[in-house]
C-alpha cells in the first residue's frame, strides 16, 4: 500500500476511535440521556436505566450532582434486584442522601432476609438528621424488621414515626392489628425438632407440624408394612418378611425426616404470610418511589 493511502487510513482510523471515546453530539445530549433514563424507569426497566444513567455520567461528568446521581443509581440497582451491589455501596458520610440510601440499603437487607442488617441499618438516624419523611421512613423499617425477627415488644415500643403533616404517618390502631397478628402467627409456629422427635410415632410429627393428612397416611402405611411383615415371619416367609421389613423402616424413617422438613415448611408460610401482610400495611415501595422522585432524578413528566 503507498505511504499516502496508508496514511489517509490512519487517519481515518484515529478519527474514528475519537469519535467513539468522545461524547455523543446530535440527539444525545444530557438531557436526551436522561430523559431516556427516566422513561426506562418509569417502565420499570431499571437495569437499562441504570447503564443510561452510567453512560450520562461517563459523558457529561458532574452533570447530574453525585448525591442525586448516588441516590439514583442505588434505586435503580434496587429495582433491577441487585440487593447486594446497594448493600455493597455502602453509606455516605453525610447529607439527606445518607438517609435516603439508609432507606434503600435497608429495603436490599429485608429483600435478603437479613432482618438484623436491615435493623441496624434504619437505626443511623439518631446519628444523621433525617428529617420527617426519612426519618419516618427508617423508623417504618425498624418497626418492619423488628416484627419480621419476632420481636415483636420491642417493636411495640417503638417511638410513631415523625410525619411530615399532622396526624398523618402513622396509625396506632392499624400497627396494634399488625403486633396482634404477628404475635398469634409467631406463636403457632412447630419446633422442627419436636416434629422429628414425635415422628417416632408414626404420623403423629406430620400431625404435629400441620399436616393431618399426611400423619394419616404416614400410619396407615407404616402399620399396615409393619402387620405384613410380622404375620411373614409368623409363618415363615422369611424372605417377603424382609421385604416388607425393609419397605417399613424406609417409610418410618421417611415419615420422621418428612414430619421436620413440613415443621419448617409449615413455618416458612407462617413467616411469609406475616411478611406479606407487614408490607402490605408499609407500603416501602411508595417510599421508594418518593425519594427518587425528590432525592433523584425522579421520572419525569407522565
Amino acid at each position: 500500500m503507498p505511504c499516502a493511502a496508508r496514511a489517509v487510513a490512519l487517519f481515518a482510523l484515529l478519527c474514528s476511535a475519537g469519535a467513539l471515546a468522545g461524547p455523543p453530539t446530535a440527539g444525545f445530549g444530557p438531557e436526551d440521556i436522561l430523559g431516556f433514563a427516566r422513561r426506562l424507569a418509569r417502565g420499570g426497566e431499571y437495569f437499562r436505566a441504570h447503564t443510561e444513567l452510567s453512560r450520562l455520567n461517563s459523558y457529561y461528568p458532574g452533570y447530574i450532582d453525585p448525591g442525586v446521581l448516588r441516590v439514583s443509581e442505588l434505586f435503580l440497582l434496587y429495582g433491577g434486584g441487585r440487593y447486594e451491589s446497594v448493600l455493597n455501596a455502602g453509606l455516605p458520610e453525610s447529607g439527606p442522601g445518607r438517609c435516603a440510601a439508609a432507606v434503600l440499603s435497608a429495603d436490599s437487607a429485608m429483600a435478603l432476609g437479613d432482618y438484623e442488617r436491615a435493623l441496624k441499618i434504619s437505626r443511623i438516624s439518631p446519628d444523621a438528621p433525617c428529617g420527617p419523611f426519612l426519618g419516618g421512613a427508617l423508623c417504618r423499617r425498624a418497626f418492619m424488621s423488628l416484627v419480621l425477627l419476632g420481636k415483636t415488644d420491642e417493636a411495640a415500643g417503638l417511638p410513631p414515626p415523625e410525619a411530615e403533616e399532622p396526624g398523618g404517618g402513622f396509625d396506632p390502631d392499624a400497627h396494634a392489628k399488625l403486633l396482634d397478628y404477628a404475635r398469634a402467627g409467631f406463636s403457632d409456629l412447630r419446633s422442627p425438632r419436636a416434629a422429628l422427635a414425635l415422628g417416632a410415632v408414626p404420623g403423629l410429627g406430620y400431625a404435629y407440624a400441620g399436616n393431618l393428612q399426611n400423619g394419616v397416611i404416614a400410619f396407615i402405611v407404616v402399620g399396615v408394612f409393619s402387620a405384613l411383615t410380622y404375620f411373614s415371619f409368623r409363618t415363615d416367609n422369611a424372605p417377603l418378611g424382609i421385604v416388607f421389613g425393609a419397605t417399613a423402616a424406609v417409610f418410618y424413617g421417611g415419615g420422621m425426616v418428612g414430619a421436620y422438613r413440613e415443621a419448617l415448611r409449615y413455618n416458612g408460610s407462617i413467616r411469609e404470610r406475616i411478611r406479606e401482610t407487614v408490607y402490605d400495611e408499609f407500603r416501602p415501595d411508595a417510599d421508594r418511589d418518593e425519594i427518587f422522585r425528590r432525592y433523584g432524578i425522579g421520572y419525569g413528566g407522565y
